[in-house]
């Protein structure tokens, strides 16, 4: 499909300006989905160009993935197909965070399809970087729902999938200025600082948190990516969750400072509506909220609620 052609090469022309470019290789992205079938390839450039830098609707988003959907029956081995339904998965389910009453039912069952999706393209190429970041995204927004201590197990490959794609040669633009390498650094730093510091978890789990390793992959992730108001939001939860844990004011001030950056940035999608709510929910609280902050559902990462969600065996039988 040709007009997908200026978009790829708008993609490239970018890297440098995003700060990768002589770090990383272009993904090698295969356009013969998009060639072999150009009614359907026309109709994603044009509703993508049509929202691109605005809220698109929910109805905007599932029509993206249905688009995706129909790719993937066409050309089952399209891998672009694949990564790019787990992707709209991913943006579907995050436009439900305003309806907190209906959200987790919602919600769940998209990004459950984005995981499949995800592992479907991992069964044809085991070591697609895009897939395995869209694999952990969407696992990553499905635990939060259920609450990330419930589902502990599935923290460790989660977190293995995202080292994988630092380690890979590749990266690629996927929506504004938001890269393959940033996101997933930005990724790594939410991980590091929703899943708990404890001994515990680390021998039960193979799962430990680290509030230093989040701010510095924080850290890393806006120096490959020009920051978005999603960037500093979760920067700023992470230095004040530092704040919290160590007592050091001056990443609180930091955190802080990040929150008012962070609501001044444009709002392009509902990833972003997401975050810029979350601006509020932290300003609120700073102490209480940010070790737990997450933009779909706020966690409860504490003892007690390890404690309530994982029964001793003698608690559970009782």
């Amino acid at each position: 499909m040709r007009m997908t052609l200026p978009i790829l090469i708008f993609s490239f022309l970018l890297l440098p300006a995003l700060g990768f470019a002589g770090d990383y290789k272009p993904y090698p992205y295969d356009r013969s989905g998009f060639e072999k079938h150009p009614e359907l390839a026309k109709e994603w450039d044009q509703l993508n160009k049509e929202w691109a830098g605005k809220i698109a609707p929910s109805e905007v988003l599932e029509r993206q993935l249905n688009i995706m959907e129909e790719f993937i029956k066409k050309e089952p081995k399209w891998i672009e197909g694949y990564w790019h339904a787990s992707h709209m998965s991913f943006e579907l389910g995050m436009s439900s965070f305003k309806d907190k009453k209906n959200r987790d039912k919602i919600a769940k069952p998209i990004f459950e399809k984005g995981v499949k999706y995800a592992k479907k393209c991992l069964k044809i190429q085991k070591d697609n970087p895009l897939c395995k970041f869209y694999l952990g995204v969407n696992m990553g927004k499905s635990g939060v729902i259920d609450g990330v201590l419930r589902v502990l197990r599935n923290a460790a490959p989660i977190r293995d999938m995202w080292v994988d794609v630092t380690k890979s040669p590749y990266n690629h633009l996927l929506k504004g200025t938001v890269s393959l390498q940033g996101a997933t650094r930005h990724g790594l730093g939410i991980w590091y600082r929703l899943v708990p510091d404890w001994f515990l978890l680390d021998w039960i789990f193979d799962a430990r948190g680290d509030i230093d390793r989040s701010v510095a992959f924080h850290k890393e992730s806006m120096e490959i990516d020009t920051p978005d108001v999603c960037r500093r939001t979760q920067y700023a939860a992470a230095l004040l969750c530092r704040s919290k844990r160590n007592g050091t004011q001056a990443d609180k001030r930091a955190g802080l400072a990040q929150l008012g950056m962070a609501v001044k940035l444009p709002v392009t999608n509902g990833t972003h509506a997401a975050c810029h709510q979350g601006v509020f929910t932290l300003r609120a609280n700073p102490m209480k909220n940010s070790c737990g902050f997450d933009p779909l559902k706020q966690q409860d990462t504490s003892k007690e609620e390890f404690e309530k969600q994982n029964p001793k065996e003698d608690d559970a039988k009782s």
